[in-house]
């Protein structure tokens, strides 16, 4: 047990003594539950504004290179019918290389999308207890 575990369990030794000597008031209570949940809350939008971010950003890129592979079908086209074999051939290695590039895109796009539901499911949970708490102030 390191120096900060052993002060961290006689920290919460003594606030859970606390506690039971000096019981708090029940609207103090409420109060904290609705503090901690709001903070909860607003880390999990900041989280997933970010994972947004990401999930725009990687879409984006991933149409960006489909874009860039159905030109290149066509460049292989032109150059295959202009009788340029090796510039059709080197393009055709270009179109490979960027067909991969767009798989492993979709790779980390699925991930990344699971996340955004994680965090939309997390909030929704917050924003319920959040009712539920407002529900017992009210009461």
């Amino acid at each position: 047990m390191t120096l900060e575990e052993i002060v961290h369990s006689v920290e919460s030794r003594l606030l859970g003594l606390g506690r039971l000597l000096w019981r708090p008031d029940p609207s103090v209570l409420l109060q904290d539950a609705l503090e901690r949940n709001e903070v909860q809350a607003q880390g999990r939008r900041r989280e997933m504004a970010a994972a947004e971010a990401q999930v725009a950003s990687l879409r984006g890129r991933i149409d960006d290179r489909r874009a860039a592979a159905d030109l290149l079908v066509a460049q292989i086209e032109s150059a295959r019918s202009a009788g340029q074999a090796d510039r059709a051939w080197r393009l055709a290695l270009d179109l490979d290389r960027l067909r991969q590039e767009i798989g492993d895109d979709e790779k980390h796009l699925k991930p990344l999308e699971q996340v955004t539901w994680s965090l939309d499911f997390a909030i929704r949970q917050l924003e319920r207890e959040r009712a539920r708490l407002d529900k017992r102030g009210d009461a």
